[in-house]
């Protein structure tokens, strides 16, 4: 069963467009300080991520405020959950005119995505119309994975080691998975995951419009939409037979100078994709160097997967395995389809990021504070371990555990704070037991104990809007698709209504601060810790 969302296609781009305050879809090929693209970015993310401030340099229209990553348009600020509601509602609403109302929904979200931002896009579907509890998130690699087992039955991709490489528009996954087919039903173990969520072919399209303005030497024209689309359809040549391509480009003053050509060769386009290159064989490091895996298959996904270095470095690093390709971006949301209509799909998910707790790396009185893993990542789930921490000063009366996701202290973001008071007066080395435990994706639960005293705390990510925040979006949101007065839901071709005419394909489309600080209070002795001897864990019962 396929909805057709808009123009007759089943998939389309998440860009938006915004004119006025008012939302419309643009065609495939449209760009411009209007048009909104790689939301997927920089959904769900504070402004205390270290990341970010670099991060929304390559996404048109981002900004950071005190609010996290936003969007301007027209000096209108929005909210990429913002973004994605209205994105999703129209799929809804296109999915109830054609075939009646559902109940729930399966989105899917890139492997490497963190907690928050898995929350980010529960709270957009809230946002679009769906009840709180009616959505699951699954990663994107395995949506593919099902989808392709699904599609082709009797291949005997079942029971074997499958790498799944999706590189779309805006990022790139891997996951290296293996998929069991019995009479019960198909279950899909994901063995590990890696990620990059700010580089993809888009990249490319930007990198190829610098070089043909650098070319020129800011004689003609600086970047307008029609450049990038001559790029974007450029790449997908030099993709495939072309050896040199000719790129129009538009006069400052068409009155007094010509349109001119500027050749970029496939060797120039291979180092423009240079980025690419670089992320996908940075994911495929982490993946597979944690154990002899034995890939006998290589399931290419995204939009980007026909980029030659994608399919070269797919030869270089699985050269035994057979290489597979998948339908595309409609492949991801097949699955999904698959797994909301078939309760016999099962999936056994890992740990995209490791759980760690702040510490300080030693007792000396000088010592700098790092992050200690207690859960690795790429851990399967669910699962518990925990790790034992001493107290670092004599006569503490509260000691703060803050957990945090990430592999260092400088690139993690904060997921909760465990606070034990009322602490006798101990010694410094008095031993607490930190036990970390995720039983799914999006839920935390911490404990620490020490000496009698026991602390839970149950993270869950917390939702960068208030209830307030939500139930206002949700209005705005049912207004903008047409529910209510401010009638929106438009579908434009580059500046007006819909023209009737089909989209060419796309296939880049991406179908002191809140880290837990508390202010000392009067007669309290703040705690700090530091690891085991050793750095042990274990992993517990």
């Amino acid at each position: 069963m396929e909805v057709h969302v808009v123009h007759g296609e089943a998939t389309y781009p998440t860009a938006l467009r915004v004119l006025d305050g008012d939302f419309s879809l643009p065609k495939r090929d449209s760009h411009g300080p209007r048009v909104i693209k790689l939301v997927k970015r920089v959904i769900g993310r504070r402004k205390d991520d270290p990341r970010l401030a670099e991060d929304v340099k390559n996404v048109p229209n981002a900004q950071v405020t005190d609010d996290g990553a936003v969007l301007m348009v027209e000096h209108e600020k929005f909210r990429p959950e913002e973004i994605s509601a209205y994105l999703l509602g129209r799929t809804f609403r296109a999915t109830e005119k054609q075939h009646g109302r559902f109940a729930s929904c399966v989105l899917t979200a890139p492997a490497y995505h963190s907690f928050e931002q898995r929350q980010a896009l529960k709270d957009a579907a809230y946002m679009a119309g769906l009840d709180k509890d009616a959505v699951t998130v699954i990663d994107e690699p395995v949506a593919a994975i099902i989808d392709f087992i699904m599609t082709y039955p009797d291949d005997d991709i079942h029971d074997q080691v499958t790498a799944v490489i999706d590189t779309g528009g805006g990022t790139i996954d891997v996951a290296i998975v293996y998929p069991s087919k019995t009479p019960e039903g198909l279950t899909v173990l994901v063995k590990s995951t890696s990620g990059n969520d700010r580089i993809g072919g888009m990249d490319v399209d930007r990198r190829m419009v610098d070089h043909v303005l650098a070319a020129r030497k800011g004689k003609y024209a600086h970047d307008d939409g029609a450049l990038l689309s001559e790029c974007e359809a450029g790449k997908r040549e030099l993709s495939t037979a072309r050896s040199v391509l000719s790129i129009p480009v538009r006069p400052c003053d068409a009155r007094t100078e010509t349109e001119e050509l500027v050749s970029i060769t496939k060797a120039q386009f291979e180092g423009l994709c240079e980025p690419v290159d670089s992320a996908l064989r940075a994911a495929l490091k982490d993946v597979t160097g944690l154990a002899d895996l034995h890939v006998k298959h290589v399931l290419m996904v995204g939009g980007s997967s026909g980029l030659p270095c994608v399919r070269r470095i797919c030869d270089e690093w699985f050269p035994d395995a057979r290489v597979l390709q998948s339908a595309g971006a409609v492949a991801v949301a097949r699955g999904a389809a698959h797994v909301a209509s078939d309760s016999s799909i099962n999936f056994i998910q890992s740990l995209p990021r490791a759980i760690g707790v702040v510490a300080h790396s030693s007792d000396d009185a000088a010592s700098s504070l790092r992050l200690d893993t207690v859960m690795r990542r790429n851990t399967q789930l669910p699962n518990q371990f925990e790790r034992t921490f001493f107290t670092k000063l004599d006569n503490e009366t509260e000691i703060e555990i803050e957990l945090r996701e990430g592999e260092a202290l400088e690139s993690s973001v904060h997921l909760g704070t465990l606070v034990i008071k009322e602490i006798p007066p101990y010694p410094k080395g008095t031993e607490i037991l930190v036990t970390v435990k995720v039983p799914k994706l999006g839920t935390v639960i911490a404990k620490g104990k020490m000496a009698g005293l026991a602390k839970e705390l149950t993270i869950v990510p917390i939702p960068r809007l208030s209830e307030e925040q939500l139930e206002e979006y949700r209005r705005r949101t049912s207004e903008r698709l047409g529910d209510g007065p401010q009638k929106g839901g438009r579908i434009d071709s580059g500046g007006g209504l819909e023209d009737g005419k089909g989209p060419q394909q796309d296939h880049d489309s991406e179908q002191a601060s809140s880290q837990g600080s508390m202010t000392k209070r009067a007669g309290t002795k703040r705690g700090a810790l530091i690891p085991s001897r050793g750095g042990k864990k274990r992993k517990s019962k």
